[in-house]
């Protein structure tokens, strides 16, 4: 089995505007969606990601603080996962409660072996 990066793209829970029990759905639906993968045993690690930071450029050159895009092309986490292949990777991922609600989009990408 590989090793599959998911990376998210969406808006934060705190700037959805969800109502405080859609907000627990969806919640609950990502909660299951990572249940059922672990279940499979293909849960490898998951985690939100807080929207400041840096990005740096040749030399170490800081070239901007804070978060650096808008929408739904904020990163806002990740999920590593195994699969056999980037079909079976891309079924995990089209499971994914961002799609559902509509709110962002998953970047799957192959961990290359060391």
């Amino acid at each position: 089995m590989s090793e599959f990066f998911f990376l998210f793209r969406g808006e934060d829970t705190h700037s959805m505007g969800y109502s405080p029990e859609k907000l627990q759905e969806y919640m609950a639906k990502w909660m299951q969606w990572i249940e059922g993968l672990q279940r499979n045993d293909q849960f490898i690690g998951a985690q939100p990601l807080m929207q400041t930071g840096r990005l740096l450029r040749e030399n170490n050159q800081v070239v901007s603080d804070g978060g650096f895009l808008e929408g739904t092309e904020k990163i806002s986490g990740y999920l590593l996962c195994k699969a056999n292949d980037y079909d079976e990777a891309t079924r995990i991922a089209g499971n994914c409660p961002i799609l559902e609600y509509g709110n962002g989009s998953v970047e799957i990408r192959e961990i290359q072996e060391a």
